[in-house]
């Protein structure tokens, strides 16, 4: 993957509660955050099934991300947060990501690897892991 600003020095900073802080700094600057839970059996009660295009999914452990703030846009560090966020789901044992996004970021989920389950004023997405 290409990227347009040379990262000095990577690192994330992790402050685990019932939502749980995800910070990225680039040496001692912070330059992205994200707030994510992790939910059992998300589908089920969001009642999503038919909505989804694919078989239903029960019984699955899914981290949320709540949101996700960057100081930059178009600069990678949205792509290294959500690759450490997936790694931090996969140690946890989630089969999925599920995120709720507006308009603008379509593009960068789709690119992520996300899929729409759901349109509204905002498009909520999922991923498998």
């Amino acid at each position: 993957m290409k990227y347009l600003k040379k990262f000095n020095d990577i690192r994330f900073e992790i402050e685990e509660s019932d939502s749980t802080k995800i910070r990225m700094y680039d040496n001692a600057e912070k330059v992205g955050y994200s707030s994510v839970t992790i939910k059992d059996n998300i589908f089920d009660k969001w009642n999503l099934h038919d909505d989804l295009e694919v078989d239903p999914i029960k019984n699955t452990k899914s981290l949320y991300i709540l949101g996700i703030s960057m100081r930059n846009r178009r600069t990678g560090y949205g792509s290294n947060l959500i690759n450490y966020i997936e790694e931090y789901a996969n140690k946890k044992g989630c089969e999925y990501i599920t995120l709720s996004s507006i308009t603008d970021a379509l593009g960068f989920w789709k690119k992520m690897g996300y899929e729409v389950y759901s349109m509204g004023d905002y498009y909520s997405m999922y991923k498998k892991l």
